[in-house]
């Protein structure tokens, strides 16, 4: 499990485009990336 980690809402929040960008928390790592290819999920 991830420790919490504080992350301001400009890193949350593009103000440009309005667009919602994901917790770095909840963001799946390198490793997530590789084991969910090799199991061809997507």
């Amino acid at each position: 499990m991830r420790e919490a980690v504080f992350v301001p809402a400009s890193r949350l929040y593009d103000v440009e485009t309005g667009t919602v960008i994901a917790h770095p928390a909840t963001q799946a790592s390198d490793e997530d990336v590789r084991r969910a290819l090799e199991r061809g999920e997507r």
